[in-house]
């Protein structure tokens, strides 16, 4: 076989098909995305190339091999009616159909080819004769269809014969599962379903259809079949030699899966930060619970059955299963040394082994830490304290009980304890101690932290060269034994900074920072022993002050004196020295060319800027070199100017005479448009067919133009090019000359007495033109460029053939008022060789500008500030109509304008119940026409060049109106054709009202001891404004309770509203009484507040059952399973964790259990009603009694202010509404039902054609 360039088809899973070509030798180059593929080839005739391969994350290198090629052919036919022993040749001929069109597949384990016949039922498909293949065939509907094996064995050609296609019966079953006594269910198999096959007595496998409920079905042929799984795993029974029959067919396929239990590995481990493997973790133990979704059994593991590696190994049924494990509490008696704790993890434990990984459970590394806190001579009981670990920079908590005894799980670090100043009999103590947590128990638990006596310091904060106080500034004290970081109370106005700490050696610390400033204490300057009782005086404390200094680096490019953003420039190196010549800083300017440093007060700072390709620049100060650094920052912006850079280029030509066409010819360099630079002109060197040349020029944009010396009035040789010249590397251009064509232009523009002009400088109206007029040419080019139009406002140009655009503008002075106005024009078209003629006109851009301004003496019903905000006036139940006049002056250019006056509110809620009007001299309307305008001259009396114009404002009711804090803003507008001309603005205050209603407020609640809880009440703002309530929590509570937050703000707009929720955190000792929490709710007015008292109650257990309504969901039947619902409600105000509900039938006296019918524990939470359901066997007794009782077990038990009482009732069994039919009875229906309907379908077949 020649492999060289050959084609080959690759198809991936989902039929995409692509084709690769080999090489010379036969190898074949393809990238490919990871996937299952085929390739194949079948375009020689005696061989077939088809083989599967899979990408995963690797380069891959196939040997492929050729298969000898087998043509397959056949014929498949039908039989119109039932085959008939006794028919004759003529019999067969006369009732035999073709199947034409019929879907052909030829399989060999995971190979497949398919065909299709053709009208005469014929077929034929080419295919690797090496393999063993098995042909089958069925119609659409599965009516009717074949199987049959083919061996090929190397044979170039095998013809099959006639084929006849078989009637199919369908054939259904279910599988279930053993011990389950359940069907098969997907869900609880990670949605695996096993595969049913039926194999006939000649080996061919019919694949069943199988549902994810366990039911499936097959479309076979009459026959003897085995029904079963090839898949070994899900140990599923095998039917044999099951005859399968279209006369009647009342049989049902039942199958067993009788899994067996698989073995998992479990591995549990402490882990810092988790990773799912437990690597670099520490072995450890723990109990294990795994618990099914779908049957009763749990397994378990002790913490005995782990090995030093924290791996255990365990038998279980496959099935889906949630993984917890038990933990204690850092308190319990019988606490473990590392916290257990994990959250729960669903697995699927697979019937298939490969699938099962090893189950990790990584549990947080948290050991436990326990201990006692001494205070004087007594213990600190019930406080919280902290914890901090500076590694992670995290804060935990730990309380002390009524002993002074804490218990906690800490993850694995350093820690160190903080606890903060307590007042004992007058004396303030405080202690910070570090400990470190490991697997080292001793240095973690038993310990006995004993509180020292605090040290109180004392000191003024002030600047250092200038002597002021540094106020607000919060200093660190820093141990220099371990103990951590203090940060002290803030200096008041005056500097002043006083808190006590615990004894030791410290050393003060400081970094304030705001926008522009940094206040810093020198390392090591203010170390200080805080010893014993006496206060430690350290007088004045110097802070070293900072400023910044920077600002933006900039090429003014177009010398427009303003710094343009295009025009800063990144990553230049500013140097700060000394005034004695020190290196001091070195930074870089960012994107957009700023710099900045901090830098220490009272100096001169030399500052240079530079970079390659630009001017050195330095920094000054009015006048002397430097920037004078006082108590301020200082920002200043600093332009460099870039140097000249080379550039050069080549210009070939491609006509007629190259030569002539390059020798003399004008080399011109433009600079792009809105660059502030000349034109450059350059001499050429002609050499070898190209004209060189060579230039320094500013970097930036150039258009470099090339014109022939050979020309004629219709064409020459012309070549424009752009160049970027950058600033590092300057620039090359390569460029070709060809023939262009040119274009004449002439200018015309109207003064505003319609006179016409041209734009150049013999114009009659040259000298209103403030400067000469220029053009901007645009060829398709990155840039633009200009030329100048001469004195007669002409310009001759020769471009090079194609599309142009021309666009220009002018200013004027006119009209005896001196007003500046703005002309422009452009035009475009495609340039020939040739002349096109363009007449460029210029139009006058209109302006009505104006300005408008409030006339304050004007204003009535209102109060007027500078800052334009009107406080409206209320008058009963309104307010009064706000009325001013808006003076307009014209500062526009137009001879007559109409201008269009009118004011609307800017929409807020209540915007749409805003009127504002104008007065047109009869009436007050929504907007007014004024004529304004410069008039004809000076002398022209018919246009008014300012005016006035009163303005109205209604405002809504009261009641409606909404307060805003920046007020209502009002715009007033004028306007033209054009657009609007001038603006002004003022906001109207509508003064607010207050007020406050509190709503679903808790009066009434419940807490554990030494547990939590809620509270909360919901705000309304009924008030026309926003709002910002301040709530406070009374100081009230008794010692060991914690309420949060103590305060908080609540910002509610009008008519809004809000929820406060509040945390009750109880002290152990609350096991029985109640206090009371008082809330205090103030708006921002500071008079307008309520107050409302919760009572906390020491939570209890209140159990109670409905009996009524258990009885009425009670349901018992004869011949199904019932029910019976025992709804348990908590009225108290603690969790029932653990709630036994007991229920048993017994005899009609109720004083004695027949049967226990089960037992089931629930949880019932504060305030929630839970049903305990159980399920009910069939009964044929007309009457049965239950006894029913619940019982609170456990340390709850301590906690119960009511109890259940046991109760029982008795009810009534609900019979079935009829007798069942006799089975057999049912049987004969059927089987004559089968019997009509197959004797139909013989009488409908045979009155049919004989198309198949």
């Amino acid at each position: 076989v020649d492999v060289s360039n050959q084609n080959f088809t690759v198809s991936n899973a989902i039929g995409a098909i692509e084709t690769f070509e080999s090489d010379d030798n036969g190898a074949i180059t393809m990238e490919l995305g990871v996937g299952v593929y085929t390739i194949q080839q079948a375009e020689f005739t005696d061989y077939y190339l088809y083989s599967s391969f899979e990408v995963i994350d690797d380069d891959l290198s196939l040997q492929l091999d050729y298969s000898p090629a087998t043509t397959i052919s056949g014929t498949m036919l039908a039989y119109t009616t039932e085959f008939n022993d006794d028919w004759t040749e003529a019999d067969i001929a006369a009732n035999t159909t073709v199947a034409s069109l019929l879907d052909v597949s030829f399989t060999a384990g995971d190979v497949s080819f398919d065909t299709v016949t053709d009208t005469e039922g014929n077929f034929s498909i080419t295919l690797p004769g090496d393999l063993s293949y098995v042909l089958k065939a069925a119609t659409t509907a599965n009516t009717y269809g074949v199987g049959k094996a083919v061996e090929p064995n190397g044979a170039a050609e095998v013809d099959v014969g006639e084929i006849y296609l078989k009637r199919l019966t369908t054939v259904s079953g279910i599988v279930s599962v053993t011990g389950d006594n359940a069907n098969w269910n997907a869900q609880n198999y990670n949605g695996l379903i096993p595969n049913i096959v039926a194999i006939d007595e000649e080996g061919i496998v019919w694949e069943a259809t199988v549902t994810n409920s366990g039911d499936f079905t097959v479309a076979i042929a009459n026959g003897v079949y085995d029904f079963t799984s090839p898949e070994a795993e899900y140990n599923i029974s095998t039917i044999e030699d099951y005859e399968v029959s279209n006369f009647v067919n009342a049989s049902f396929i039942a199958l067993t899966a009788d899994l067996d239990p698989m073995n998992v590995e479990v591995m549990v481990c402490l882990v810092t930060e988790p990773s799912g493997d437990c690597s670099n973790a520490t072995p450890k133990f723990a109990n294990v619970e795994f618990i099914p979704s779908f049957f009763n059994h749990t397994y378990n593991l002790s913490e005995g059955d782990f090995d030093d590696q924290g791996i255990s190994s365990l038998s279980v049924m496959p099935g889906s299963y949630t993984i917890q494990t038990s933990y204690t509490d850092a308190d319990d008696e019988n606490a473990t040394d590392f916290n257990t704790f994990s959250t729960t993890q669903e697995v699927f434990i697979s019937m298939f082994a490969d699938d099962n990984k090893r189950i990790v459970i990584e549990l947080a590394d948290e050991r436990l830490f326990t201990g006692k806190v001494t205070v004087g001579s007594g213990n600190l009981t019930n406080v919280q304290f902290l914890l901090y670990n500076q590694t992670n920079d995290q804060f935990l908590s730990a309380t002390t009980d009524d002993f002074g005894n804490f218990s906690e799980y800490l993850p694995a670090g350093d820690w160190l304890v903080i606890i903060s100043p307590q007042v004992v009999e007058n004396t303030t103590y405080t202690l910070r101690h570090p400990v470190t947590i490991s697997d080292d128990s001793t240095s973690r638990t038993g310990m006995n932290l004993a509180l020292l006596e605090a040290v109180r310091v004392n000191f003024t904060l002030a600047e250092a060269l200038t002597g002021e106080y540094v106020t607000n500034a919060r200093v660190i004290a820093v141990s220099n034994d371990g103990f951590g970081n203090v940060t002290l109370s803030a200096s008041d106005d005056d500097g002043n900074v006083s808190d006590q700490i615990m004894p030791g050696s410290w050393t003060l610390s400081l970094e304030k920072e705001t926008d522009d400033k940094i206040w810093t204490i020198s390392d090591d300057t203010y170390t200080f022993d805080a010893i014993g009782d006496t206060d430690v005086e350290l007088g004045i404390v110097e802070a070293n002050l900072q400023v910044s200094i920077g600002g933006k680096v900039f090429w003014d490019f177009n010398d427009n004196g303003i710094v343009d953003f295009t025009e800063a420039v990144a990553d230049v190196n500013v140097t700060i020295t000394s005034s004695e010549g020190d290196v001091l800083f070195e930074v870089k300017t960012d994107d957009i060319g700023i710099w900045f440093e901090n830098v220490p007060i009272m100096q001169t700072y030399n500052v240079s800027v530079e970079k390659a390709g630009y001017a050195s620049a330095y920094y000054q100060t009015n006048g002397t070199e430097g920037i004078v650094v006082n108590t301020s920052s200082v920002f200043e912006d600093i332009a460099i100017v870039a140097d000249n850079v080379a550039v050069s280029g080549t210009i070939t030509s491609v006509m007629q005479d190259e030569a002539a066409s390059l020798t003399g010819a004008s080399i011109t360099l433009y600079p792009e448009t809105g660059r502030d630079a000349d034109a450059v002109a350059v001499t050429g060197v002609y050499e070898d067919g190209q004209l060189s040349w060579s230039a320094n020029v500013e970097p930036g944009n150039w258009i470099v133009v090339v014109e022939s010396q050979i020309k004629d009035d219709n064409t020459g040789g012309i070549s424009i090019g752009y160049l970027n010249a950058g600033i590092e590397d300057g620039g090359e251009l390569e460029m070709v000359m060809a023939s262009g064509g040119y274009l004449h232009l002439e200018s015309h523009w109207q003064d505003i007495q319609l006179a016409e002009h041209h734009a150049g400088s013999d114009s009659s109206g040259s000298d209103m033109i403030t400067q000469p007029v220029e053009i901007t040419i645009d060829t398709g080019l990155a840039a633009t460029w200009n030329y100048t139009l001469d004195a007669n406002g002409e310009i001759d140009l020769l471009l090079p053939v194609g599309d142009f655009e021309i666009s220009s503008e002018f200013t004027t002075i006119q009209h005896q008022r001196n007003l500046a106005m703005e002309y422009s024009g452009s035009s475009f078209g495609v340039v020939e060789q040739g002349i096109i003629d363009v007449r460029l006109g210029y139009t006058r851009a209109i302006n009505s500008l104006s300005s408008a301004t409030i006339n304050a003496d004007s204003i009535t019903n209102a109060t007027f500030i500078e800052t334009a905000m009107l406080t409206a006036i209320v008058n009963d139940e309104t307010y009064d109509d706000i009325e001013f006049e808006l003076e307009i002056d014209y500062e526009g250019t137009e001879t007559s304008d109409v201008l269009t006056v009118e004011g609307r509110v800017s929409s807020v809620a209540d915007s749409d119940n805003w009127v504002v009007e104008v007065y047109n001299g009869t009436d007050w309307v929504s907007q007014t026409d004024v004529v304004m305008g410069i008039g004809e001259d000076l002398e022209d009396d018919t246009v008014a060049s300012s005016t006035t114009v009163k303005f109205r404002i209604s405002m809504p009711n009261v009641t409606s109106a909404l307060s805003l804090e920046n007020g209502h803003l009002i715009k007033l507008e004028v306007s033209s054709e054009s657009g609007l001309s001038s603006e002004a603005s003022v906001s109207v205050n509508i003064p607010q009202r207050y007020g406050m209603e509190i709503t679903d407020e808790v009066k009434e609640t419940g807490v554990s001891p030494g547990g939590s809880g809620t509270f909360s009440f919901t705000v309304t703002n009924t008030g026309n404004g926003d709002d910002t309530y301040n709530i406070e929590l009374a100081e009230n509570l008794p010692q060991g309770w914690q309420i949060t937050p103590t305060s908080s703000t609540l910002t509610i707009s009008k008519d809004d509203q809000r929820t406060q929720q509040f945390s009750i955190f109880a002290p152990e000792s609350f096991t029985s009484g109640e206090i009371e929490a008082t809330v205090t709710i103030t708006s921002e007015d500071g008079i307008t507040s309520e107050t409302m008292t919760v009572e906390i109650q020491s939570a209890r257990i209140d159990l109670s059952v409905d009996e009524t309504l258990s009885q009425e969901l009670t349901k018992v039947y004869e011949s199904q399973p019932g029910q019976i619902v025992v709804p348990i409600t908590n009225d108290g105000y603690r969790t029932a964790s653990t709630v036994l509900v007991s229920v048993n039938l017994t005899n009609d006296a109720g004083n004695e259990i027949i049967r226990v019918v089960g037992n089931q524990t629930v949880s019932v939470g504060a305030g929630q009603t839970v049903n305990a359901t159980f399920t009910l066997d069939e009964s044929s007794k007309k009457f049965n009694r239950f006894a029913i009782s619940v019982d609170v077990l456990g340390e709850d038990d301590e906690y119960i202010d009511g109890s259940i009482e046991p109760f029982d009732y008795q009810e009534e069994t609900i019979l079935d509404t009829s007798e069942p039919t006799s089975g057999w009875f049912m049987v004969v229906i059927i089987a004559l039902t089968f019997l009509v309907g197959y004797g139909g379908l013989k009488v409908a077949r045979n009155r049919g054609s004989t198309r198949f």
